[in-house]
């Protein structure tokens, strides 16, 4: 049964460690406060394109203006036409650069007299940055950044150091030379620490402004320090409540933990499984969806089929049903992190072809299917973690199959469908389910095409459709539109797939979605080709690269770190 690990301390009884630098906000070119590293230290830049960096803070606005509030800048930016800079003004968070346009994240994030953590990570050419551990704003850029200073709570704008400054406070401001976030995170709940990688550590001094644990900063304007902080403690090992495997819980009074360790879940990571090229496929591949390349083989399913449905937690993978020939009803399942075949799961209510899954952390659904040859508008459940037959959740609002599907951490979301037996009978509609609930489906709007054998990829914010074969002619389409799950409503255009396609795999981490595979013209013939997108932004997608060996079509793709666990 379940241990619960009581020989720790709790973080309220942890010494506080709360520090901050206070900044008065003085717009404009005139001058008011800031810091700045010293110069000629290439630790302070943000780096060429095959470099890695973090920088990251916590900032505690008290106003905003209508200009540039900066929380950090390149020494060059507004001096020389070159750098970077991270600000908030009252049109939102913004984040600019050379080689990439202002990047506006988003309207209102920013709270006025709240704590908010942000990060800047750069990954090679890759850029992101987080706010309060969610991904916000994605680029890439072959641009380099070299400089060698950095300013801090104000930028160098007109070389008249300091100018545009951050009103409010920043705390605990570090610069590391690596990548240390690369999915969505929770920002620590302790003061930061020198580890492998820092270059500069301050705004950690409730007495001195200039003081760094490491490396060197110094004042403009007297910026002052104090004893504020966003509840930060003296670090001690934060091992917490842990809950071993084999607990038991009734999924639909409390959340389970899904069983595994750290270093099984989280990876980014993707799974295809199933499929047809062009005969019956058993295959399970993997792709690490960050990095740009070839997929490699994980592994078989129990037996081959196609037309699976597919879900995930952050250690495990489902797929339910297909046809292999004939209606089948077998779950599979294989441990994420580990290369091996499938082991049997369960069985759903009876054999399904063509289903869609949507997932959480804890919960699977398998969305509307076929069978025989009819459209089904059965959901039903599993618990991930552990192993067993299917349950009914509900209902979908009609009959149909062949839908794509997106999630966040609480609701799933199944677009598009075809109404057998119609051949012709293809959907706009978008549905949604509260995943930890049982019900029925409830509608959400609609998309900008009739189309079924769509894929769908997600970040925890924003779900992406992209190709399927759309009518009034039963041609392919290569289409993308856009949702945002929290909310209802139709759906935008995102931009193009690189090629008209159906029945592709969908992967996606908290950054990015990948369509893989497919049929082009039909399901007969199947492709080697993998898209990627940026989720949070619009725009066409882009080469990934291929598969290794076979080409596949209708095989369905899940995660480690999809939207519904991100």
């Amino acid at each position: 049964m379940g241990i619960l690990r009581t020989d720790v301390i709790a973080h309220s009884q942890l010494t506080a460690a709360n520090a901050s630098v206070l900044f008065d906000g003085g717009d404009g070119a005139g001058g008011s406060t800031g810091l700045r590293t010293a110069d000629g230290d290439h630790g302070y830049a943000i780096g060429s394109e095959g470099e890695s960096i973090t920088i990251e803070c916590w900032i505690y606005p008290t106003s905003v203006s209508q200009t540039f509030d900066t929380i950090f800048a390149t020494n060059s930016y507004g001096v020389s036409g070159s750098g970077m800079i991270l600000y908030n003004n009252n049109d939102g968070l913004y984040w600019s650069g050379t080689g990439f346009a202002t990047d506006y994240t988003e309207y209102g994030i920013i709270s006025l007299n709240t704590w908010h953590h942000v990060a800047m990570v750069k990954e090679n050419k890759q850029l992101r940055v987080y706010l309060d551990g969610v991904c916000k704003a994605y680029r890439e850029t072959t641009s380099n950044f070299n400089e060698d200073q950095l300013c801090i709570g104000c930028s160098n704008y007109g070389s008249g150091f300091p100018t545009y400054s951050f009103k409010g406070n920043i705390s605990n401001f570090r610069i590391n030379k690596r990548a240390l976030y690369k999915e969505n995170f929770t920002p620590s709940k302790f003061k930061l620490k020198n580890i492998s990688g820092t270059t500069l550590l301050c705004c950690q001094d409730a007495s001195d402004d200039t003081t760094a644990a490491v490396g060197s900063i110094v004042a403009g304007g007297s910026p002052t320090p104090g004893g504020f902080g966003p509840d930060l403690k003296e670090d001690t090992t934060d091992t917490g409540v842990v809950l071993e495997d084999n607990t038991n819980f009734d999924t639909l009074s409390y959340m389970v933990p899904p069983g595994g360790t750290t270093t099984e879940s989280n990876r980014g990571r993707g799974l295809v499984g199933g499929g047809w090229s062009p005969s019956l496929l058993a295959q399970i591949y993997s792709v690490e969806i960050q990095s740009d390349g070839r997929s490699a083989d994980f592994g078989d399913l129990t037996d081959a089929r196609r037309g699976t449905g597919a879900v995930s937690s952050s250690t495990r993978a489902v797929w339910g049903g297909g046809y292999s020939p004939g209606y089948v009803d077998v779950m599979d399942y294989v441990t994420i992190a580990t290369q091996s075949n499938a082991l049997d799961f369960g069985n759903l209510d009876t054999g399904r072809f063509e289903s869609s899954g949507v997932s959480n952390n804890t919960r699977g659904v398998f969305g509307a299917s076929e069978n025989p040859a009819q459209a089904q508008n059965v959901i039903q459940y599993i618990t991930i973690a552990s192993t067993g037959n299917a349950t009914d959740f509900g209902d979908s609002t009609v009959a149909t199959k062949k839908q794509a599907s997106m999630n966040s951490s609480t609701r799933g979301i199944f677009a598009g469908g075809q109404d057998v037996p119609s051949p012709t009978a293809y959907l706009t509609i978008i549905d949604y389910i509260t995943t930890a609930t049982t019900g029925n489906a409830t509608d959400f709007g609609d998309l900008t095409q009739n189309v079924f054998m769509c894929t769908g990829v997600s970040s925890s914010t924003r779900g992406v459709r992209g190709g399927g074969a759309k009518s009034p002619s039963p041609a392919n389409t290569n289409v993308m539109d856009y949702v945002t799950i929290a909310s209802t409503g139709n759906a935008t255009d995102y931009g193009d797939l690189t090629t008209a396609n159906q029945r592709s795999g969908g992967m996606s981490n908290s950054i990015r979605g990948l369509f893989s595979g497919g049929g082009t013209p039909d399901a007969s013939t199947a492709v080697n080709s993998i898209d990627k997108i940026t989720i949070q932004t619009i725009g066409n997608a882009v080469d990934f690269g291929d598969y290794i060996g076979t080409a596949v079509t209708q095989a369905a793709g899940c995660s480690d770190s999809h939207g519904g666990i991100s």
